[in-house]
């Protein structure tokens, strides 16, 4: 069974009503055990997609033509190039016998605290140096809250 708890101090306090009530039904001196995981910061890994989704619109490709006709600009193709240029890729070969990058993926539970937050870091520097070579790195964050509060209706 799942228990969660939070850290105050140096003493972890039962974070939800069903933990609660496990600490309170266990005898006085219990001794537990346990393999503790930091919870992901799932509405910090939405204010990540919703910078992704910001810098998508601002960003500008080059309109060009190839052999195999014009460029769509899509969000996913954003997203795998702004992942495989954070470094997070494994590279895979084609049937041709080239080979390319494949972006990991953004799922919530694939990636623990600290790679998450090494993910976040080198999205928001390839943000910044691609898509916003002028901002700083807290004008980008103040306006990826922004664009955040208005998609969630909270401004």
């Amino acid at each position: 069974m799942i228990r969660t708890f939070t850290k105050i101090g140096n003493a972890l306090f039962p974070a939800d009503p069903d933990t609660l009530a496990a600490v309170q039904a266990m005898k006085h001196g219990a001794i537990l055990t346990a393999d503790f995981k930091l919870k992901n910061n799932y509405e910090f890994h939405k204010k990540l997609f919703s910078l992704a989704n910001y810098a998508y619109e601002m960003w500008q490709p080059a309109a060009i033509d190839t052999k195999w006709g014009v460029p769509e600009k899509t969000f996913q193709g954003f997203r795998d190039n702004l992942t495989v240029l954070a470094g997070f890729y494994k590279v895979v070969f084609n049937l041709d016998g080239t080979f390319r990058p494949v972006p990991e993926s953004w799922s919530f539970g694939n990636w623990d605290h600290a790679r998450r937050e090494q993910f976040y870091q080198a999205a928001l520097t390839v943000i910044v140096e691609k898509i916003f070579p002028d901002f700083s790195g807290a004008e980008i964050e103040e306006t990826a809250a922004r664009h955040w509060n208005q998609l969630m209706g909270y401004t």
